[in-house]
Formats: structure tokens, C-alpha cells, sequence
């Protein structure tokens, strides 16, 4: 590892920088920042070896290839046949 050279001293390390710091401006920060759900999977353990090994391969967290593979099961309905089986989902689940 190579030595730093600090030719301000250590007073330079304390100062001010030049640099002008920009604050992102965010209206409605709730619709930017998607919320997640923590749960906990049953898989089996040669499926969650391969994901970890597509996961680290593909520089992602196992989180986003579950959610990239769930995503892809939505798709296969339309918005609208999601909509109703959310909503028959919500109605059975209501009873107990």
C-alpha cells in the first residue's frame, strides 16, 4: 500500500472543502422510496445455492433476483387480473 502525501499538514485535513454540497429536493419522498416486506422462505437448499451463486455472478443481492423473479409472475396476468385477485385475496382474508 502506498504512503499518502499530505503537503497541507493537518490543519488542511480539518478546513472547509470548496465543494458545494446538493440537496436533492424531494416533494413526496413516500412515492420515491418503495417500502418492502421482510419474510421468511422455505427453499431448497440446491435452488438457494444456485441463486447465491446467479447472485454473485450477476453482482446483485439474492432480494433483488427473488424480486426480479417475482415480478416476472406478475407479469404474466394484467393489471387488471392482479387488481381482482388482490382484491378476492383482501376478501377471504377479511374473515378470519
Amino acid at each position: 500500500m502506498a504512503k499518502k502525501n499530505f503537503t497541507g499538514g493537518i490543519d488542511s485535513l480539518f478546513q472547509a472543502s470548496n465543494k458545494k454540497v446538493v440537496k436533492e429536493k424531494t416533494e413526496n419522498r413516500e412515492q420515491q422510496i418503495p417500502s418492502y416486506s421482510r419474510t421468511t422462505l422455505i427453499v431448497n437448499n440446491n435452488t438457494y445455492e444456485k441463486i447465491k451463486a446467479i447472485a454473485y455472478w450477476e453482482r446483485k443481492s439474492i432480494k433483488d433476483l427473488i424480486e426480479e423473479g417475482f415480478n416476472k409472475i406478475i407479469s404474466k396476468y394484467s393489471k387488471e387480473q392482479v387488481g381482482d385477485i388482490q382484491n378476492q385475496y383482501k376478501y377471504e382474508n377479511q374473515k378470519s
